[in-house]
């Protein structure tokens, strides 16, 4: 891979307090994963890494000093963005042709590759909900859709999924009782097929592509029946809490609830023409989410589609405890020092990096030690097989590398990513929710040499369009991981959102904890979780005849014990399905056991299955 880094001078910045901590305890014992709110760091309350109250504010609305430095790359990045719009029209108009799961369904197990009509493999679905309940409207030229989400859980336990459309804004659901909607377009919002959330304590925080939409703030406390400005009236309507006006329509906005700061990212001018911060990054203070404060322009070197951005943790000393954000512009990944920013200045960028074969570097997520970040390319599939994940190695905030890339088997569009513990969650259009196991994603290449098994290896998926795995902007938008219950939000953006839930992942666990800490030190990753559900490629080998004779997936050739070859693998699609026991299915042929098929769906299967009435059981016909 051919890289180029960019490394930029800067003053060295203070290293802030670090907290002590315990040695690592032992790995536990493999058990169900049951941690899934996300990093732990022993942090404070929202907002308790605020910047001082003297830090300078402004309205935000002077014009931009200077052009972007991806200027030319902007405008052919919009002109693709135009094209997706395009294509999510016609993607529209298809489903609507053909519409799928419109009624309420779940909850149904994963059986069989089999969860109330959708595809999955360790993963059941709780509920779906279909579009026509989620307030979508039709719109003169996209049709209805859904787009982004989130999750806020309540006070009480009670965990809410919050679902964007195109017209009305967040749709709070509560794993399948629709509970009210919340209103974010005012009469001159309008509608977009971009509209994104993000959760800043209990308050959801939300922009649109809509020029004059403005950023929105609705206090999710309010779904409850008994707050004073609960949906008295019944309509299951809300106006937003707060519009911040100094920013018009925006792509996505960021939230860093340590430091009470949203950024809006992709963001349009007040007046709903020409971009504002030169379409980077404007930041808005949140320590009165009612009440959002300006801290004007932070980032305006490049169009900012999307971004995270933390208080640093990783291993690089030099910037530990300072606000940074990895920025994803479309033409590379830009690693920027945020901590004293506000509008004038104070932004450090301290490296980008782009990659061969970069056509749309759209979004990305750090691991918990803050060493990786997995990054989606949208438009990189077109001409090549294989959804590529791209993984960088941030040890070095001054000097990212690219460690490698990860191809899967099917080759539809990946859009949004999400790291939890040992597991990267992956909403990929056409292929719905990949749950993929990061766990040896260090290691890189070397990874099967050393462990036996891929770097990345997918290890559960629930597809929203099982018949469909092609390169199209049919499917999923966004999942979010982040519920204490496991639970993951995952939408089809053309037909409704499903609340699912992985099963069958397995970790080993370790944790450390606070020894000594002041007020203001900012601690590391505490805690860490490995996958310990895949076994070594090579588990036969070794074991002598008479074991493995009887072990099912081994076989003795040679005066070797070795792994079963797949029967099916490789056999063209005419001759897998004259082949018993296979099945051709995402553009492969793989084998496939009927004996696991209830009566019903063994019949289902003629092609492949064959229900024996005398014994009773399904069998390869």
């Amino acid at each position: 891979m051919l890289l180029h880094t960019l490394m930029l001078a800067a003053t060295a910045a203070p290293v802030l307090a670090v907290c002590e901590v315990s040695a690592w305890s032992d790995w536990s014992i493999c058990e169900p994963k049951s941690v899934f709110t996300g990093c732990d760091y022993a942090a404070g309350p929202p907002g308790w890494r605020a910047p001082p109250e003297s830090a300078k504010k402004t309205s935000g609305t002077a014009a931009p000093a200077s052009a972007p430095d991806n200027a030319a790359y902007v405008a052919e990045m919009m002109e693709a963005m135009k094209r997706q719009g395009e294509a999510a029209a016609r993607a529209s108009d298809e489903q609507a042709a053909a519409p799928a799961n419109a009624e309420r369904l779940g909850p149904a197990a994963c059986e069989a590759g089999d969860a109330g009509g959708f595809g999955c493999s360790n993963v059941d679905l709780e509920s779906w909900t279909p579009i026509a309940e989620l307030g979508a409207l039709e719109a003169s030229y996209y049709g209805k859709n859904t787009n982004d989400n989130w999750g806020w859980t309540a006070k009480d336990g009670r965990e809410w999924a919050l679902q964007c459309t195109n017209l009305c804004g967040n749709q709070p659901l509560v794993w399948g009782a629709v509970e009210g909607f919340v209103m974010t377009g005012g009469t001159d919002s309008g509608g977009s097929i971009w509209r994104d959330v993000k959760v800043y304590d209990h308050y959801a925080i939300i922009v649109s592509e809509t020029r004059k939409h403005g950023l929105q703030v609705f206090d999710l406390e309010r779904l409850d029946p008994s707050h004073a400005r609960h949906d008295k009236d019944g309509d299951g309507f809300y106006e937003p809490d707060a519009l911040f006006a100094d920013v018009g329509g925006a792509h996505n906005v960021v939230v860093n609830e340590e430091t009470a700061r949203a950024y809006v990212v992709g963001v349009y001018s007040p007046q709903g023409y020409g971009y504002l911060c030169n379409g980077g990054m404007f930041g808005v203070d949140l320590r009165d989410p009612a009440h959002p404060t300006s801290l004007g322009c932070i980032f305006r070197n490049a169009y900012v589609h999307d971004a995270q951005c933390v208080v640093y943790r990783g291993p690089d000393a030099e910037h530990f405890g300072r606000e940074i954000c990895f920025l994803f512009t479309g033409n590379d990944v830009r690693v920027v020092d945020v901590t004293d920013a506000s509008d004038g200045g104070g932004d450090v960028t301290l490296s980008k990096l782009g990659y061969e074969g970069v056509r749309y570097a759209h979004q990305g997520w750090l691991t918990c030690d803050h060493t990786s970040v997995f990054v989606d390319d949208e438009l990189d599939e077109g001409g090549a097989r294989g959804t590529k994940t791209y993984v960088l190695d941030v040890s070095d905030l001054d000097a990212p590398l690219l460690r490698f890339v990860h191809a899967a088997d099917i080759g539809v569009i990946d859009h949004n990513q999400y790291v939890n513990g040992a597991f990267l969650y992956q909403a990929n259009y056409a292929g719905g929710l990949r749950v993929l196991d990061i766990s040896d994603a260090e290691l890189g290449g070397d990874a099967a040499k050393a462990t036996g098994r891929p770097a990345l290896a997918e290890v559960a998926y629930f597809d929203v369009l099982p018949d469909r795995d092609t390169a199209s902007f049919l499917g999923s938008w966004n999942v979010h991981p982040f519920f204490a219950s496991g639970r993951v939000v995952v939408n089809d953006v053309q037909a409704g959102t499903a609340i699912v839930k992985p099963t069958g992942l397995t970790v080993e666990t370790r944790a450390r904890s606070v020894t000594a800490r002041d007020a203001g030190d900012v601690c590391p990753n505490l805690f860490q979780e490995r996958s310990c559900a895949a076994p070594p490629a090579d588990a036969c080998a070794g074991l002598e005849k008479g074991k493995c004779t009887k072990a099912a997936t081994c076989e003795y050739k040679k005066r070797t014990c070795r792994a079963k070859a797949d029967a099916c693998a490789g056999l063209s699609r005419k001759r897998c399905k004259k082949t018993s026991g296979c099945r051709y299915k995402r553009k492969r042929c793989r084998t496939f056991d009927c004996a696991a098929l209830e009566k019903k769906k063994c019949k289902k299967d003629e092609s492949t299955c064959k229900w024996r009435r005398k014994k009773k059981k399904c069998a390869a016909k």
